[in-house]
């Protein structure tokens, strides 16, 4: 079984910064129906991380595909495939020690799981949308809810050409998550959850 974890990072109280918890969780909500598989069944868990931590590197383990869901100053919908077998460990050393167990990127999370071992064999993405400004205290911005939306689309796209199934998304549910729930930076967002697909 392929597993794949779609993890939305960001720190809802900063606004648009609160993009990726965001739509993985309205994702999670909002899926309409699910279509074939290459490789047999697959397993999709949609996590949400709001103001990730160093302890959040074992929510990786299980995962086959990684994929992070983040907000971005910069322009545009991009997802990138993350290479760290590449890095140096010179390199890995100086982003663990700089890091604060407050403010992790995505990154910084798959280097610092990279490190402890535990994404040997396994593939990892960023996905980033933006432009987008946080503001401390503000939901999503009305400019954050139509980027979300595209980047949904995009990641329809993903899983069909790298995972070999379809997985569609009621764009109207996602809509009203993002517009609404988390239009309040202390709405409640569950954790994470799993769906079985065959």
């Amino acid at each position: 079984m392929l597993v794949v974890k779609v993890v939305g990072v960001g720190n809802r109280m900063y606004g648009d910064d609160g993009l990726g918890p965001c739509l993985v969780f309205a994702l999670r909500n909002c899926v309409r129906s699910v279509a074939g598989s290459n490789d047999g069944s697959v397993r999709v868990d949609y996590v949400v991380l709001d103001r990730p931590s160093h302890g959040d590197i074992g929510l990786l383990e299980d995962g086959d595909v990684i994929l992070f869901v983040d907000s971005s100053p910069q322009e545009g919908i991009v997802l990138n495939r993350v290479e760290l077998s590449r890095a140096s460990s010179d390199d890995l050393v100086e982003a663990v020690g700089s890091s604060a167990g407050h403010n992790l990127s995505p990154l910084l999370l798959l280097a610092l799981a990279f490190a402890a071992g535990l994404l040997r064999g396994k593939k990892a993405y960023l996905l980033t949308v933006g432009p987008l400004a946080p503001e401390f205290g503000r939901g999503l911005s009305s400019v954050a809810v139509k980027l979300a939306l595209k980047a949904a689309a995009t990641l329809e796209h993903f899983f069909k050409r790298e995972l070999g199934y379809q997985a569609s998304f009621d764009f109207s549910c996602v809509e009203s998550i993002l517009a609404g729930l988390c239009s309040d930076p202390l709405s409640e967002l569950s954790e994470s959850s799993s769906m079985n697909l065959l």
